[in-house]
This record gives structure tokens, sequence and C-alpha cells, in this order.
């Protein structure tokens, strides 16, 4: 209220004062308006672009870009408010409304960082997975409803993540660089993780949560400094509808003084390329995944591995997998090495019915220090079983009872303790293909060279590409878009880039590879297990890939690769599209359409397109106005010299045109160094154009009502026409007779911001040669492409979206079209005279002279005026 007063006041004053500066204002007001226009479309288009590209970005990019357009929009209302305080003083509260709503549109969750910051795994509470996320509560409900074996651990909360980042005040920078992150840009995103991770390595645990940690660990160490630790991510969102699987880190083998810095290596991890990659990639939001983290301590296990209670591939399956290695299970959920495969039935009790040997002739162990060592697997064990009958039984009967209880199929991490014996260490839902087989098998052409026959199905599907081969000398930046990916293992570290790929063949691993998992959840063709597909696959050798049935042919199978197991993509529908979408809806139609409705108003403003709208159009109006000013300036203008039988007066409002001149009261016209003014001029001036030597053209109308009251002069600016120049800018308003022109134009050198608008009413003669002079200006005007739109004898047209060269033309034309109908109304008597002449001077004769004769002759009104 405080602004819209204070405008007024200073709008009052400049109208009664400084006419001229109040002219001024207006233009800058009104430029000021066109720059935010151009800058707020911009936005508003590539927030569009987002959401209809289904590009894959951080919410924090779309929030920040809404924030910015909210502000240009707020400044072009306030600019309009500049020009006209009172027209339109209700709109910023409708702007702040609709910018009030699409933030809210945009809000995300606001979680608070009370305690507790650490909890003991048996006290996670039955609804706890908001609270320690998904990985740390189903641990705890295996332990506590199931009474099945697993080792004892804490959590730090989801809250003491949050605290963290609201102690080291993170949340703006985090924000700030998420908001310029584009994933697919491999650069970009390894320094913008790289950037981010280090903001939470530097920052610092806050002294009640340090404490409670350390407090926790003494419970299980009991004081023995030997015990490690597995310190593993546990974020809300991970292991869920979205696995994550290998996108965090796990710090292995820590010791009880180093838990602090491996705790802040694993919510660091929350920004790994890869993680973020996944995260963005899928549409989930940031904020609505704090990292809580899981302790547990460090089992010396003699086997490992993972148990798969339904095949993820194959509906038709209906056996438990149980996959094996030696040692620690980080082989193996690495992709390292190709564990053995036990399959189980679903029996009570279960039974195994099928075993796939493997070689594993290395196996990872805890070290003495901080840290894992990889050491040789004898000769003679590295072909040995793993699992007895009894242990498949007891595995299987476990993995049944996790999947009754979850109530779905599931993805459980095993050991066996040197002292222990068998243990869970994690349960999370295993994802199923939605097109799982089985795949009937095509029957090859007769001419198809199949290259491999082997290799194990790790993710279902059929694809062709050329061959990219990742030798040890090779960087995965270097992957073309549309490869077939060829690798000794299948590192997670490869999840950013799956986008690029096909499909994706590995001589070693495991269909229970974290990698694994990302290919089955995209959709990503994958073969695992493929000895000597590095040498037999050469590097840009089109093959295609048959995943469901572990074959390589040579070249393009497009038959071979059914359309139909492509997944859906889970983006479409993610957090991030729905929230992009509500705020679009605020930001994007456009129902303001009709510039003559009775709701072209402030109240009738739905979006901010509407808003940006409505401002664009009534800050045209306001400048195609202004000629309501020329009295109240005349002082402060100079009369224009020219051989035409008029009165023009010039009003410069930038200071710059004029710079330079003579400071006498009157100007040359070919003095007046700009380009739109002198286009028009040369219309106006054209040599066929016939001007009665005798006829002042001025307003006679006003003259009439200037004698009846006193003496006035002929060249008073009461009568005259007025030109208002700026650099890229004429507003011409011409009285010629008993009527009146206005032409309003910009030509800034953008073609998106460049229009010319011209209006003409009145006339002289009976109404129906006024009518058929409307006649003939509409036929012209829209046969350049103008909108023209009529009240009566007014007629008003505009021209937007000009080159600079279509501006200069049609300021030119329209300078001689009003020479030539400027007393038109009086001589014409049909609509086929109309015609006529509309087509003369569209062909560019404009020799109107025997018309103007011939009134004059006639004894036309205010002959013999000069």
């Amino acid at each position: 209220m405080k602004s819209m007063l204070r405008n007024l006041f200073r709008y009052l004053t400049y109208q009664t004062f400084a006419p001229g500066t109040l002219l001024r204002e207006t233009y800058e007001a009104f430029k000021a308006v066109l720059m935010h226009n151009r800058a707020g479309m911009e936005l508003m288009t590539e927030i569009e672009t987002i959401y209809h590209e289904q590009r894959k970005v951080d919410l924090s990019q779309v929030q920040a870009l809404c924030e910015r357009l909210s502000a240009e929009v707020s400044a072009i209302v306030e600019q309009l408010n500049l020009m006209s305080p009172i027209a339109y003083a209700e709109l910023p509260a409708y702007c702040k409304k609709i910018t009030f709503y699409i933030t809210l549109a945009l809000e995300t969750m606001h979680y608070d960082f009370r305690p507790p910051y650490v909890i003991a795994l048996r006290d996670i509470p039955r609804n706890g997975e908001a609270v320690a996320g998904g990985k740390s509560w189903r641990l705890s409900s295996i332990k506590r409803e199931l009474g099945l074996p697993v080792p004892d651990g804490f959590a730090v909360t989801a809250s003491a993540f949050r605290y963290l980042i609201e102690s080291n005040n993170l949340k703006h920078e985090i924000d700030a660089e998420l908001s310029q992150l584009d994933v697919y840009n491999a650069a970009q995103l390894e320094a913008v993780a790289t950037r981010l991770s280090g903001l939470l390595m530097e920052a610092d645990v806050p002294d009640d949560i340090a404490h409670e940690i350390l407090a926790a660990s003494d419970l299980i160490t009991s004081g023995d400094a030997t015990v490690r630790f597995a310190v593993r991510s546990s974020a809300v969102g991970e292991d869920g509808p979205f696995s994550f699987a290998g996108q965090h880190r796990s710090v292995l083998n820590a010791s009880a003084d180093g838990l602090l810095f491996a705790y802040k290596q694993v919510i660091a991890s929350k920004y790994s390329p890869q993680a973020l990659h996944y995260r963005i990639g899928n549409g989930l939001i940031d904020v609505d995944m704090p990292m809580a983290v899981l302790f547990l301590p460090m089992l010396h296990a003699e086997s490992a591995g993972v148990i798969y209670t339904a095949d993820p591939n194959d509906a038709s399956v209906k056996t438990v997998a149980i996959h094996a290695v030696r040692g620690l299970g980080e082989a193996l959920v690495s992709g390292m090495v190709s564990a053995e495969r036990y399959e189980v039935t679903r029996d009570i009790p279960p039974k195994c019915i099928r075993h796939t040997k493997g070689k594993q002739a290395d196996k990872t162990i805890i070290g003495d220090s901080q840290s894992l060592v990889v050491v040789p697997v004898a000769e003679s064990g590295q072909t040995s079983p793993l699992l007895s009958d009894d242990d498949c039984r007891v595995l299987g009967d476990w993995a049944l009872q996790m999947e009754n209880y979850f109530a779905g199929p599931m993805d459980i991490e095993w050991c066996r303790d040197n002292d222990k014996g068998l243990m869970i260490l994690q349960a999370r839902p295993l994802h199923i293909t939605h097109e799982a087989g089985p795949y009937p098998r095509f029957q090859l052409p007769a001419d198809v060279k199949t290259l491999m026959r082997h290799g194990v199905r790790a993710a279902g599907g059929c694809a062709s590409g050329p061959v990219f081969v990742l030798a040890p000398d090779r960087s995965i930046d270097e992957i073309p878009q549309g490869s077939v990916l060829v690798a000794v293992a299948a590192s997670p570290e490869l999840s950013v880039v799956t986008h690029r790929l096909v499909a994706a063949v590995f001589e070693v691993g495991s269909p229970a590879g974290h990698f694994a998992s990302i290919a089955r959840e995209c959709g990503l063709p994958m073969m695992v297990q493929a000895r000597g597909a590095m040498d037999l696959l050469s590097d840009g050798l089109v093959v295609t890939v048959d995943a469901d049935h572990a074959r390589i042919c040579e070249g393009e199978l497009s038959e071979l690769c059914r359309t139909d197991k492509q997944r859906k993509d889970e983006f479409l529908e993610s957090p991030f599209r729905k929230k992009v979408r509500m705020a679009l809806d605020l930001i994007s139609p456009l129902t303001l359409t009709d510039t003559l409705s009775s709701n072209f108003t402030p109240a009738g403003c739905r979006t901010l397109h509407d808003i940006i709208r409505f401002c664009h159009e009534r800050a045209m109006h306001e400048m195609f106005s202004l000629g309501r000013h020329g009295k109240a300036m005349s002082g402060s203008a100079r009369r224009i010299l020219t051989r035409l039988p008029i009165v023009l007066y010039l009003h410069d409002i930038s200071g710059e045109t004029l710079r330079g001149r003579s400071s006498e009261s009157s100007i040359a016209a070919e003095e007046i160094d700009h380009r739109l003014f002198q286009a028009f001029l040369s219309g106006l001036n054209h040599p066929d154009i016939y001007w009665p030597p005798q006829l002042l053209h001025i307003d006679w109308k006003q003259l009439e009502q200037a004698e009846s009251g006193g003496i006035v002069g002929l060249d008073s600016p009461l009568l005259a026409s007025f030109a208002i120049l700026s650099n890229d800018y004429l507003n011409l308003n011409m009285r010629f007779g008993y009527h009146f022109a206005v032409i309003d134009s910009l030509c800034s050198g953008r073609d998106e911001e460049s229009y010319v608008m011209f209006s003409f009413k009145g006339g002289g003669s009976e109404q129906a040669g006024i009518m058929l002079r409307v006649l003939f200006l509409i036929t012209v005007l829209k046969h350049h492409g103008f909108q023209v739109t009529t009240k009566g004898d007014f007629v008003e047209a505009e021209l937007t979206h000009c080159n600079a060269e279509k501006v200069l033309n049609m300021l030119n034309m329209i300078g001689a079209l009003l020479g030539c109908t400027r007393l038109l109304d009086y001589v014409l008597q049909d609509e086929a005279s109309v015609s006529l002449l509309a087509e003369r001077f569209l062909a560019g004769d404009y020799n109107f002279a025997h018309l103007h004769k011939l009134h004059a002759e006639d004894g036309g009104p205010n002959r013999g005026r000069i």
C-alpha cells in the first residue's frame, strides 16, 4: 500500500509540474517491462522444456528457476504500476497469490532434527523406516519379529543427518550446487559430487551426535579394541521401490576410534557421482532422502552371499536362488567374482535341487588394520562347495520367512561367521522385471553368426549396437551413446553411464551384483560370466545381445529385439515430475487471450503467463496513449521544420537523439538522426503523394473550439502533431483535419520485442465515407500482416515480433498510408472504389492527387486555411 501511494504521489506531481520527466520515466518503465517480459518468458520456457523434454534435473533447479520467474513477473507488475499507479493497483496482490501457490507446489517436506540421533537396532520402532532408513528398519524387524540371527548394532538416524546439515549451515550450498547440475555432463557431475562430498567431509559432527555414536559403539565392543565395524548407508527411501544398489558407500573394518570419520564418509556418499545420477535420474527429491547410517560389528566371514526368493527375470522359475562366495560378500556384490549358485525349492523344509559350481581364486577378508585384504584361495579349495544341503535348507527357510513377513520377493545378504555361524546382514525388496519371462527362443536365420553362446543372464532383454570395449587404459567418459559395453567386471560405478548403453556384457560377475540390480531397474539387458568377451568382441563391431538366452550375435537383429521388453520409465510418475506439473499449472496456461474481454483484468489472471500477457498488453496501451500528454509537455518540445504543410513538434525523452544539435526551438527534419522517424517521414514525404499548397494540416476540430473562446496561432501545439522519440522508440500523434492517428513502434534489435502499432479515428465527411476509409485501412493493414480490430470508425492495428527491416518498412508504409488517405472519406463512393484504390496502393502507386484535387474543387471544409 505504501509503495502504491508513493508511486501515485510521484506520478501526480510529475504530471502537474514536470510532464517531460513523466514521459521519460514512463518510457523507462515501459522498457523495463519489455526487459522483464523477455526474461520471464525465457524462464517459463526453460521450466516447460525441463518438463516436456523429460529432463532429469534436481528439484532445486526448478525451484531456483521459479524463484527467478516470480521475481521477473513481480518486476513487470511494479514497472506497469509506475506507468499508471491507479489503473492496476490491485495487480500486485494477484501476483503474490499465484507465486505463493507455486512455492507451495514445489515445497518439500519440512523435517525436524530432534532426537533420537542414535538408536539400537533392537529398539527401532515398527514404523521406524523414516527414522532409521529401510536397511536398519528391516534388520531390526528380522531380529525382533522373526527371531533370526542378526548382529547387534545401532543406527544413526535421519534426524542426525538433518541436524548435521543444519548445524553446519550446508543446505543453501547444497541446493546451489544441485540447481546447476547436469547429471549427463560427466565432468560437471564429477566436479559437483566432489564439492558436495567435500562439504560433508569437512563438516563437524555435532557433539551430542558424536557422543551418542561412541557410547553406542562402547556397548557393543565392551572395551575390546579389536572389534571393528561395518558402517553402511541406510538412507530413507533406499532399498525400497528404488534400490540404490551400490550407489552409496559402505565403510568396512572401521575401528572404534574411526567411527566418526567413517560416518562422514557414508553420509558424504549421498552426493557421489553415481548416487546423484541415480537419484536425479529417477526423479527423487534430495531432502526426502536423508541419510541414516547403520553400524554393525564386522564378522569374520568364511563365506557370504545373496539370496533371491524369486527370479527377477523369469516369473516361471519357482525356486529360491542362493549365491555364495568365499570370504566377505563384497567381491560378489561389487561384481568382481562369479559366485556359486544353489537352487532351493519353496517346500517346507526347502531342498537344494541344483548346484552350479564356481571357481574362485581369491577371496576378501578382514585385515589387521582398518582395511580389507584380498588373499589367494588354495587350489584345492577353489571349486569345493561352500554350502551343505543343511545350509541350503536353513537359508531357504529363513528367506521364505522374510518373504512372507515383508509380503513380497526379497533380496537378502547373508554370511557364515567363523564363530556365530549363518547370519543375516541385509534384506530388501527384490525388483522383478515387469515383463518377466519365460521367453521363446527365436530361431536365428542361417546366415547369422553367433559370436558367444555362453554366459549368464543378469538382466533380461535384447538390444543391438556397436561394441565399446572398456580396456584398462580407457575411461567410461569415452563411452558413446547407444553402445554395447564390454568389460571385465560389473562395477557399481558404471551406473553413471547406463543412459548411454543399450546392453552390457561382463566376463565375470553375478546376477546378484549391485550393477545387475541397477540394470534390471532401468531395463538394460546384461550378461555376466561371458568369459573371453573382451577378446571375442572387437571395438565398434555391431552386435545383438540376447541376454534372455545368453547369446551374442553379429549384426543388428531387429526382429530379435522385442519392443515389448521396454520397462516403464518410473521417472514419468516420479515425485519430481508431479511437483513440476503442479507448478506449471500455475505458470504456463494462458487464459487471458482476448484483450477486449471483460475478464481481461487483474482479477482475471490465473497464472504467471496471464500476468505477463496482461502487463505487456497494458504497458503497450500506456505507451500507445502517450499523446494524451502532448499539450502538457509542449513547453519542452521543439518544432520540426519540414516542407510538408503540417505542424509537428518533437520531444526527445532519451536525451540522446538530439545530443549535440542546435539548442534553437526548432530543428530541420533532416537533422533528426532517428531511423524510425526518418522511415515514417520518408513514407509521408513520398514524391507521389499530393499535398495541397494552400492547406495546412492541423487539428481543425481543436481550432474551432479554440476560436470560439479566443485567439490561437496556427502553429500552436494545441493544434499540432507530436513525435516522441528515444533511441529505439517512436510515438507519433498525427492530427490531420478531423481525424487523428497514433503510431507507436519499438525496434530494439530483438525480434521478439520489436513491434509497430497504429490507430486511426475520425473524419470530416458523412459516416458512410468515414466507414469506407476504415475498410480501405483494414484491407491494406491486413495485407501486411497486421492484426486489426475496429470499433465504429476506430481502427487499431498491431504487428509484433518483427525484425528491424520489417519495422522500418512498415513505418514507411504507414507514412505513405496517412499521406494518401487523409481526405479519402470525402471521395470514396462504394466498396468497389475501396478495392480499386487498395490494389493501387499495395502495388506502390501513391498518386491519389486527382482525388484530393477533386475534393478541393468541390469546396472541402476549411478550404483556403493557411
